[in-house]
C-alpha cells in the first residue's frame, strides 16, 4: 500500500510538470500558466522562447472580454504577468499601453483605481481576481504564455519564398 500512495503522488506531481497548453475554440490560440516568480522582462523572454505545435509563445495579450473570461476560467494563476507594458517614462496611468505583439490596445479590464502607476508600475499584471494591475518591472511573478500565429517565424516565410521562386523557374522551363 505504502508503494501504491508514493506511486500514485509521483504520477499526480509529475502531470503537472506535462501540462499541457489549453485551446480557446472561439480563437484557436492556445494558454499556459508558469508558476515560476521571475520579472516581467526575464517572463517575457522565457515566453517568446517558447512553442507549442509550431506556433511561437509570447507573453498573453487580452484582446476581449470573452478572451479575459476564458483564461480565468480555465487557468490555474494568482498574480502572473501578462503581455501589456506602458512605454519606459510615461507620465500619465492610462497613456501609451502597448501589447507585445503590437496589436492594438483596445481592450481593458482595470481593477478599480487601476492603472495608478504607483512607483513607476509599467508593467501588466493579472490579479487573482482576473482584474488587471499595472505593476513595477522588477516584481516577480509567474506569468501566463499565448501561442498562436500571428507572425510567421523568419525561416518559413524564406521557405516559402524559396518553394515560389522554384515553382516559378519550373514553370518557365516547362513553357520554353
Amino acid at each position: 500500500m505504502k508503494h501504491f500512495l508514493l506511486f500514485i503522488s509521483l504520477i499526480v506531481l509529475s502531470s503537472s510538470l506535462w501540462a499541457v497548453p489549453i485551446l480557446n475554440p472561439e480563437n484557436g490560440h492556445y494558454y499556459e500558466s508558469i508558476s515560476t516568480a521571475i520579472n516581467w522582462a526575464t517572463a517575457k523572454a522565457a515566453a517568446e522562447s517558447m512553442s507549442y505545435l509550431g506556433m511561437q509563445g509570447h507573453l498573453a495579450t487580452i484582446t476581449s472580454l470573452s478572451e479575459n473570461s476564458f483564461i480565468t476560467s480555465n487557468l490555474t494563476f494568482s498574480g502572473y504577468f501578462l503581455g501589456g507594458f506602458q512605454a519606459p517614462g510615461t507620465a500619465e496611468p492610462l497613456a501609451e499601453w502597448q501589447w507585445v505583439t503590437g496589436e492594438a490596445f483596445t481592450f481593458s479590464y482595470w481593477g478599480s483605481g487601476e492603472p495608478n502607476d504607483s512607483g513607476g508600475e509599467d508593467a501588466l499584471h493579472f490579479r487573482a481576481d482576473g482584474l488587471w494591475n499595472d505593476i513595477n518591472l522588477v516584481n516577480t511573478y509567474g506569468y501566463i504564455v499565448e501561442y498562436d500565429n500571428m507572425m510567421p517565424e523568419p525561416s518559413v516565410c524564406i521557405l516559402f519564398l524559396l518553394g515560389l521562386a522554384g515553382y516559378a523557374l519550373r514553370l518557365r522551363k516547362s513553357t520554353k
